[in-house]
């Protein structure tokens, strides 16, 4: 494989609240966990429920931040994609 992928994670500002709030903001990117499909597809891998212990226990020597939000890209023009992102990003700063 060449070149990057599109899968990304962040963080948020604002812990798990502020990365909750960025994606409640979202009009467009649906909240779901896939790899298989086209369309772009946000999360917060914290959701997913596992424990310390079970983390451990597969091998993960470190824990999920509260805040790191997955980012699937998907192949919807780039311009909704930053827009609803911006759109997400104005909900968390209106948190504050």
């Amino acid at each position: 494989m060449a070149g990057g992928g599109g899968v990304l994670s962040f963080q948020v500002a604002g812990g798990a609240a502020g990365a909750r709030a960025l994606l409640d903001g979202l009009g467009l990117i649906p909240t779901a966990t896939s790899l298989g499909g086209v369309e772009a597809l946000i999360e917060l891998p914290t959701d997913l429920d596992f424990s310390g212990e079970e983390l451990g226990a597969a091998g993960a020597e470190v824990q999920v931040p509260s805040n790191l939000v997955r980012l699937s890209v998907g192949l919807e023009d780039p311009a909704d994609l930053i827009a609803d992102l911006q759109q997400g990003m104005a909900a968390v700063a209106a948190r504050k």
